[in-house]
This record gives C-alpha cells, sequence and structure tokens, in this order.
C-alpha cells in the first residue's frame, strides 16, 4: 500500500481490516494526498484508532460478512480441497 501511494499508482485504497497495526501504513498513505477507506469486518469491535487514521471509515454488516465468505470446502482445477479454519 504504502509502495503504492508513492508510485500514486491510485487515488484511494480499501483495507479490510479490523487491525490497529496498520494506523501507520495508513497514515503515511494519507500523507501522500490518498484517500484510505478503512471497512472494519467486526462490526462487534469497533477500532477507534482505524477511525482516525482512516479517511472514512466503516463496518461491514455481519450479514455481508457471512455471505461474502467461500464455502467451507473448495477445491481448485487440480481437485485439491481446501477447508476453511474456523469461523470469523
Amino acid at each position: 500500500m504504502i509502495a503504492g501511494a508513492c508510485r500514486r499508482e491510485s487515488e484511494v485504497f480499501i483495507v479490510i481490516s479490523g487491525d490497529s497495526d496498520l494506523v501507520d501504513p495508513i497514515a503515511r498513505v494519507r500523507g501522500h494526498g490518498i484517500l484510505v477507506v478503512v471497512v472494519n469486518p467486526a462490526a462487534h469491535r469497533p477500532n477507534g484508532r482505524l477511525l482516525g487514521a482512516a479517511t472514512y471509515y466503516m463496518t461491514l454488516p455481519p450479514h455481508l460478512l457471512e455471505q461474502s465468505l467461500l464455502p467451507s470446502r473448495v477445491r481448485n482445477e487440480h481437485g485439491r480441497e481446501y477447508t476453511r479454519q474456523g469461523r470469523w
């Protein structure tokens, strides 16, 4: 994200995370005049630090998160099966 901001590869970055470790990188990107939208998938745990760092901040409603997850088991084109580990 920071490298992309330095190269002006985008006008807006969308970060889907509730992790406050991203506060500093978001601040650096915003320092380049680029908008950063943070979408926190943990609607029940808002993050004040991310809210303060982002240009725009929103939480993802739980029903939308559930709809966006892959099935619990997925096969690739070679027949290998992958299993999702637990729930969000």
